[in-house]
């Protein structure tokens, strides 16, 4: 039974989507398969984007699917009861809010479909393991042993949710449209500047477009295409230019500076000079003279912003106690522009040169990224035609690294197949979507799609018996034309292939029977424990594997029992069959206790293996 709850649940424990507002969600029987599960699958999100999914799930009260039958040598699974009791591993933002405030769901009296709510904003991109933690209730009726119930099944379901960096770009001093800077082909935009020097400073922009393309005006005309991979670096170089003072030019003085000691009629002249009191700025004065004064080569900086400059003309007096004190001849507040500026009262006129230097500079880089997408997938498949009960083997070739699989049977999407490789055991068209984890882009499968035939023949069923008197393990039935293969505590016993095995000893017990020629048309017998053999025992070379406790966090002992004396092996492998523990132990005979830390991997479930020379013996273990 627990191989059908595994089974089971991998189809009807829910993928993750990032979510935003939390809502009540309710069921759907859209989508959903008569044979139960989920009724959707779950979308790539993105860091600080807000986000939300109702994915509803089907749990019926009666499961009739050949498949899942097989497995338990029963005339029909009776689902009685489903409890979520916890959902770990989400990415920091996101919560699971179910249609049930506790979780549960009463199959048996009716309450077969449920919803759950992904919901929240992430805040860190990256790829989650997400856990889910379940109770099933189950019985399965029809069995050669009659009904039974399992109990209360303990299982956990892994899934990965895939939070992609946030790139949806941001610049001050432009805007582009549509405001999207990432695209899996191409994109095409549209571009202004935002910003101006204050009036009455002029602005000037330079665009570079990062495709060849350049401009010098505050909004280009049209737009800007970005169609080949890779980062196309678009900059805006904007200047506000500052006004400057050149020259001061006085053309006639007619009064407003007699009569003092030093002019006492108008036929004598002034002895002008400027002040540029905003600026700090007072000249030299010029003896004896009213027409046609130049005050050269000033070069005065005006801040930006500023639209009129006061300008004052002065005649030079002596001064008291000798001499009168300076005379104003007028205040001229001249309007800031480019070129000569003329200013004028009753007593003088003239004019103030200005010109432009390099003011502040702003320059803005937008990375408009085209990302590809990842090449075409190549299927490759062991067979394209397998018994009832086999599986063919289609893998991506060669594999692709940081991408998400999913894999299609037809129109249907197969909830747990999210690796390179998918075994196939029913009939159908079978392709496969490959999407980048960094980018999000994705590629399909072309059509015409590869196509899997699973034949309708069913393997033989075997049951395992002990007989005490004759000291002998032997299936019923066995049929002519059957190979059976025997495994004695987990090991293959090498060299026995008939109906009968001779006793080994105490231990478990199980064969899987299939017919000549066709090694994929096979049956797994039920575990068939013995104990008391009244005879001297045989086991295996390495035989009692124990793990415990099991699961753990990571820290745990290893038992076994060796026969030989000689070097023992302890390995452990993860769910992709990667070692990533290797411990050697000298000369060791009888039992072996080992104590392994590995709490600083990844919490996940691992394969523990016990070998030497003449054999192994492997368990699996949960690290949570």
């Amino acid at each position: 039974m627990k191989k059908f709850l595994l089974s089971w649940l991998a189809m009807a424990v829910l993928s993750v989507a990032v979510t935003a507002q939390c809502v009540t969600c309710t069921p759907s029987m859209s989508g959903c398969a008569p044979a139960g599960g989920i009724c959707g699958h779950s979308a790539v999100g993105m860091v600080n984007h807000p986000y939300t999914t109702n994915i509803s799930f089907y749990m019926p009260k009666h499961i009739n699917d050949p498949a899942f039958l097989s497995q338990c040598s029963c005339s029909q699974i009776n689902l009685n009861q489903i409890k979520v009791t916890g959902v770990g591993g989400l990415p920091t933002g996101i919560n699971a809010f179910f249609n049930h405030a506790n979780q549960t769901y009463d199959v048996a009296n009716g309450d077969s479909l449920g919803c759950v709510n992904f919901c929240g904003t992430p805040l860190a991109a990256g790829t989650y393991p997400v856990t889910v933690y379940i109770e099933a209730h189950v019985m399965a009726i029809g069995t050669p042993i009659g009904n039974v119930d399992p109990g209360p099944q303990n299982q956990t379901y892994k899934d990965t949710m895939i939070i992609l960096p946030d790139t949806s770009g941001a610049v001050s001093s432009f805007n582009y449209t549509p405001h999207v800077n990432s695209d899996c082909d191409s994109l095409t935009l549209g571009f202004n500047a935002l910003l101006t020097a204050p009036t009455p400073n002029p602005t000037s922009y330079s665009w570079d477009f990062g495709n060849g393309q350049t401009s010098a005006a505050q909004a280009p005309a049209g737009t800007q295409t970005y169609n080949t991979p890779g980062i196309h670096p678009v900059s805006l170089k904007t200047v506000f230019y500052k006004f400057r003072i050149k020259k001061v030019h006085v053309y006639n003085i007619t009064g407003g500076f007699y009569p003092d000691i030093e002019e006492l009629t108008a036929v004598q002249n002034p002895d002008p000079y400027i002040k540029l009191t905003t600026l700090g700025y007072t000249s030299g004065n010029v003896s004896n003279t009213a027409s046609n004064v130049d005050y050269n080569n000033l070069n005065l900086v005006l801040p930006l912003g500023t639209d009129t400059v006061p300008l004052e003309l002065w005649d030079a007096d002596n001064g008291p106690p000798f001499g009168s004190a300076d005379d104003l001849i007028g205040t001229y507040y001249v309007t800031v522009g480019s070129g000569q500026i003329a200013w004028a009262n009753g007593n003088a006129s003239g004019y103030v040169e200005f010109d432009t230097v390099y003011g502040t500079a702003i320059t803005d880089t937008l990375k408009v990224n085209i990302q590809g997408r990842p090449a075409m997938p190549t299927l490759v498949v062991s067979s394209d035609s397998v018994c009832f009960g086999d599986s063919a083997r289609l893998s991506i070739s060669p594999a692709y690294s940081n991408v998400k699989y999913e894999w299609w049977r037809d129109s249907t999407y197969l909830l747990t197949a999210t690796d390179s490789v998918y075994y196939a055991k029913q009939s159908g068209l079978y392709h496969v979507k490959i999407t980048n984890l960094t980018t999000g882009c994705s590629t399909e499968m072309d059509t015409p799609y590869y196509r899997v035939s699973v034949s309708s023949m069913t393997p033989t069923s075997a049951n395992l018996v002990y007989s005490s008197g004759n000291a002998q393990v032997f299936l019923n039935p066995f049929l002519p034309g059957s190979v059976a293969d025997w495994y004695y505590n987990g090991t293959l016993v090498t060299g026995q292939h008939g109906q009968i095995l001779p006793i080994l000893g105490n231990g478990t017990y199980t064969a899987t029977v299939y017919a000549t020629g066709f090694p994929q048309c096979k049956f797994e017998s039920q575990p068939l424990t013995v104990t008391g053999v009244g005879v001297e025992e045989t086991p295996a070379n390495i035989y009692a594997l124990s793990v415990y406790p099991n699961p753990n966090n990571g820290t745990f002992t290893i038992k076994a029992n060796v026969l030989q004396t000689g070097e023992v092996t302890i390995s452990i492998a993860d769910v992709l069959g990667r070692e990533v523990y290797t411990q050697t132990v000298e000369n060791q005979y009888g039992e072996i206790s080992q104590n392994v830390d590995i709490s600083g991997l990844a919490k996940d479930v691992y394969t523990v293996t016990v070998s030497n020379i003449s054999g192994k013996a492997t368990s699996r273990i949960v690290v949570r």
